[in-house]
């Protein structure tokens, strides 16, 4: 949040030249209090007004003249004024940065990424690729979700997708996605004989601290990173780039020779995720 807290530091500037010309001029300031909600709270305007709270004491009575009285009233203002900049583009900053990432237009092909809490290497137990596996075909057959490509990492998942419909969205495909494969996964470490079943379960518990809503365990971050797909050249580029992430990442020599990978899919060899929709067919529709 690097814009906010440029405009938080100019205001607290502000503030300590108000204090020092307020003491010039007779004046203490006795309470100045500066509430500035948290980034947290960003989906309701009215939380971020922020309020100034300022009472004064004379200490020079012969010095508070009533120019000074003045000068104190234009300082407030601009202080004020400060304030309610500074509060109308924290919003207006985080509304477009709580959207920018997200799949939010009906129809239209998004490149993905979701990631596990903390980066941990979780997808190296094959009984939890197959959860990633089997909850896309499932999606794929159930839910409108075309594939066109997909990629299971250790740590996260990469997908070319659409939904099919209009009116499903793709917004609430990945949420229930998301939702469900949490709970498989947490029931399947705790049925298996993994050896960082301990660690890994208190790391999921302990991402939930912070959450306002009771939760057990928390296995994906927060969101996901969705950019639509509006030119050919650049959706191969992602194309490429989740293909050859195993390559470059030096688990396998050839991308089609990593089992969990849509790569499979271009080359015509079995894959845990069938019903792939190679991407040609994504151009004979509109952007």
């Amino acid at each position: 949040m690097c814009y906010p807290s440029i405009y938080f530091l100019i205001l607290q500037f502000i503030a300590r030249i108000y204090f020092q010309v307020s003491r010039s001029r007779g004046f203490v300031i006795r309470a100045l209090s500066i509430n500035l909600f948290s980034y947290s709270t960003i989906y309701s305007k009215d939380l971020f007004s922020s309020t100034l709270l300022l009472s004064f004491n004379y200490v020079d009575p012969v010095r508070a003249d009533l120019q000074s009285v003045r000068y104190q009233s234009i300082y407030f203002l601009i202080l004020q004024f400060i304030a309610r900049i500074y509060s109308q583009v924290l919003y207006f900053y985080l509304s477009i940065m709580s959207t920018k990432y997200k799949a939010t237009v009906p129809e239209k092909a998004y490149f993905i990424t979701f990631t596990t809490v903390n980066w941990v290497d979780l997808f190296t137990r094959l009984e939890l690729r197959y959860v990633i596996a089997n909850s896309l075909n499932y999606c794929i057959q159930h839910k409108d979700l075309e594939v066109y490509a997909y990629c299971l990492m250790p740590s996260h998942l990469h997908l070319i997708c659409r939904s099919k419909q209009e009116k499903v969205n793709l917004s609430s495909i990945i949420r229930d996605f998301k939702k469900f494969t949490s709970k498989k996964i947490i029931a399947t470490i705790n049925d298996s004989t993994e050896s960082r079943r301990e660690w890994l379960l208190k790391m999921f518990s302990d991402a939930c601290q912070h959450l306002a809503r009771k939760q057990d365990y928390k296995v994906w971050q927060d969101g996901y990173h969705a950019e639509i797909l509006e030119s050919v050249n650049f959706v191969y580029q992602k194309l490429d780039y989740i293909h050859n992430n195993p390559v470059v990442d030096k688990l396998v020599q050839n991308p089609e020779d990593y089992l969990f990978s849509s790569a499979r899919n271009y080359a015509d060899l079995d894959s845990f995720v069938e019903k792939i929709e190679v991407l040609p067919s994504l151009f004979k529709r509109s952007f």
